[in-house]
């Protein structure tokens, strides 16, 4: 369903202004999923991105760098708050287009949870490991490929990720070592290095 949907970029406000403006510009591109039998129907006629709960957006919309960390954060919708940042496959997304995430992911100061169809990962993120995107905080290429890795060494998604990562110079192998360094010993370290040595 189309409408006036620039109040969706209304929770961008706790990020900035600028997050906030971009979104509204964005917003005239986005349908909404009312969940009904007629939306399903009649607007759907084009193929669609699910961001978040109830934003689609049309998969021929070509996005920016900065408006796709718009709209992950927009994905979140009323739930965003202050200390996110958007992390691991949102994260990802922002850097490498293509399809967004199921579920928009952020990294949190507290306990890792779901909270409104929000994946939460609890990190521990020094300022280098944070960039401003379109006004919005976003986890840094380099803790993206080492976090990935972390979570699934063997999953070829996440290969394909940090091959594309690396390959498109959003980092380097030695930057995501340091890393997984950094991040400290824990599930999945011996066998991230191992993955990044076999690129």
């Amino acid at each position: 369903m189309r409408g006036d949907l620039s109040a969706c970029a209304e929770p961008l406000t706790v990020w900035s202004p600028h997050a906030y403006e971009l979104g509204r510009t964005i917003s005239r591109h986005l349908l909404l999923d009312a969940g009904d039998v007629r939306t399903q129907l009649i607007g759907f006629d084009v193929p669609v991105h699910r961001l978040g709960a109830d934003l689609l957006l049309p998969a021929h919309v070509d996005v920016s760098l900065p408006e796709r960390a718009v709209l992950a954060a927009m994905g979140i919708g009323a739930d965003l708050r202050r200390p996110w940042v958007l992390a691991n496959w949102s994260a990802a997304w922002v850097y490498l287009g293509g399809a967004p995430p199921e579920r928009p992911a952020v990294a949190v100061p507290h306990r890792a949870r779901t909270r409104g169809g929000v994946t939460l990962h609890q990190f521990s993120l020094s300022p280098a490991d944070i960039l401003t995107i379109g006004g919005c905080p976003v986890m840094s290429p380099s803790r993206v490929a080492a976090d990935l890795l972390r979570t699934g060494p063997d999953d070829p998604g996440v290969i394909a990720a940090l091959r594309t990562l690396l390959e498109r110079g959003w980092t380097q192998k030695t930057v995501v070592r340091e890393r997984i360094h950094e991040i400290g010993p824990g599930r999945n370290s011996r066998r991230s290095l191992e993955a990044l040595e076999r690129l």
